[in-house]
C-alpha cells in the first residue's frame, strides 16, 4: 500500500507513519494539498491519503474528483473536537483518525480501506472483455 501523508510530520503522525511502515506501507510525505495534487496529477499514485484536518479537505476532494482520481482519504488530528472530525468526514474524508494513534485503529483503517466490496454490474460479453483488460493492466 502506498500511503500519502499531507501535513507536518509532528511526533503524533510520525508514530502513525511508523505503524503504517511496519504494516509494509510505502510512505509518501507532502507538506500541502497542492504538492499532493501535483504528485498525483504527475502520474504518480497513492492508495490512501492521510490529511491533517487543518487543510481544506473539501477542496482536495473536489480537485481529485475533477481529475478523475479516486483515492480514499482519512483525516487526522491531534486532540480534535468531535465537530472537527464530523466536518472532515462531511467534507469528503472516508474516516477520521484521532492522534496520538492506536495501532489497532490504523490496522482497522487499512483493512476497511483495502476491503473493496463493490460489485460489477453487468454480465455481457463486452463487459467481461473490458474487465479482463482492466485486470491485465492492474
Amino acid at each position: 500500500m502506498r500511503l500519502m501523508v499531507i501535513g507536518d510530520t509532528n511526533s503524533e503522525i510520525k508514530t502513525a507513519i511508523d505503524i503504517a511502515s511496519s504494516k509494509n506501507a510505502k510512505i509518501i510525505l507532502v507538506e500541502s494539498s497542492e504538492q499532493a495534487i501535483n504528485f498525483l496529477c504527475g502520474g504518480k499514485g497513492a492508495d490512501l491519503i492521510f490529511i491533517d484536518v487543518k487543510f481544506d479537505i473539501k477542496a482536495l476532494v473536489n480537485v481529485l474528483g475533477n481529475e478523475k482520481i479516486s483515492i480514499p482519504i482519512v483525516a487526522y488530528g491531534v486532540h480534535c473536537s468531535p465537530r472537527e472530525a464530523v466536518r472532515a468526514v462531511k467534507n469528503g474524508a472516508r474516516e477520521f483518525m484521532p492522534l496520538p494513534p492506536d495501532e489497532r485503529l490504523i490496522a482497522a483503517i487499512f483493512t476497511a480501506i483495502s476491503d473493496d466490496n463493490s460489485k460489477i454490474i453487468g454480465s455481457s460479453l463486452k463487459i467481461k472483455q473490458e474487465i479482463d483488460i482492466a485486470d491485465k493492466i492492474a
